[in-house]
């Protein structure tokens, strides 16, 4: 019996429209379906036992086809292979669900801990919970905790959301000093240079100086800097900005 459209097009498919024999695709090459090991030979139609073959190298013409075991060990393979693949989908949707329950679980343990240092008097909020599940990802426990206990010492429980915002800005600090957040004190020791150069206003506009240390290591910014204050300009800004690009090659706005 022949083979059933649906069939055909799901092996088509899985081999991306290409004759396993030959090469020629689609749609240059009419395409059939084979059978690995002939019917008459015992072999079945499971998908398994069948291949893309152009219709030449179906019936014997014009290619010299892979041997029958060289097609079985490709199929196997490829069987094998997709297998792993699904089972490493399985593991990590289930490792995912799991952190999502234990991240819900401490977001709770949080939110009685809240309510415990307002003395039941308030609740976090859906939007003050999201704030919490990114500290989550750079923050301990006991970290997140302590912050709680300093902004509730610190700000008053009439001001209450205050206190959170108070909260948030410890973390936020905790996570800059956790992460080195290198381009923040590299902004901060150039920008520091800058102004304390002996001539010049010191004008310079923060936003770029931001974006470039960000950018470039600290010793090209000092080098430009020395640079641009070594010559007499009447724009300082300008001149470290054209020096910036004659150490680095690139094109540096001002």
């Amino acid at each position: 019996m022949s083979l059933s459209k649906s069939l055909r097009f799901e092996i088509f498919k899985r081999d991306n429209f290409t004759c396993q024999y030959c090469g020629r695709q689609t749609p240059t090459a009419v395409l059939e379906v084979d059978h690995i090991i002939p019917k008459v030979a015992g072999g079945t139609d499971d998908p398994n036992n069948l291949i893309t073959a152009c219709r030449d190298c179906n019936r014997g013409k014009g290619a010299v086809p892979l041997s029958i075991q060289r097609i079985k060990d490709t199929r196997k393979e490829e069987i094998v292979r997709e297998r792993e693949r699904q089972e490493q989908i399985e593991l990590y949707e289930a490792f995912i669900r799991q952190k999502r329950q234990e991240e819900e679980q401490t977001i709770e343990m949080f939110g009685e801990y809240w309510s415990f240092m307002c003395d039941d008097e308030y609740k976090l909020s859906d939007r003050e919970k999201a704030s919490l599940r990114k500290f989550l990802r750079s923050l301990t426990y006991r970290e997140i905790r302590e912050a709680m206990e300093i902004a509730a010492q610190r700000i008053p429980k009439s001001r209450i959301h205050d206190r959170f915002r108070y909260f948030c800005g410890i973390c936020h600090n905790k996570i800059s000093d956790k992460t080195g957040d290198s381009a923040r004190k590299v902004f901060k020791e150039v920008q520091r240079n800058f102004l304390s150069q002996s001539r010049g206003s010191g004008y310079h506009k923060e936003h770029i100086l931001k974006n470039l240390c960000s950018r470039y290591p600290k010793e090209s910014l000092m080098q430009a800097i020395n640079v641009a204050f070594s010559q007499r300009r009447g724009n300082y800004w300008k001149a470290f900005c054209w020096a910036l690009s004659e150490i680095t090659g690139d094109e540096i706005p001002h």
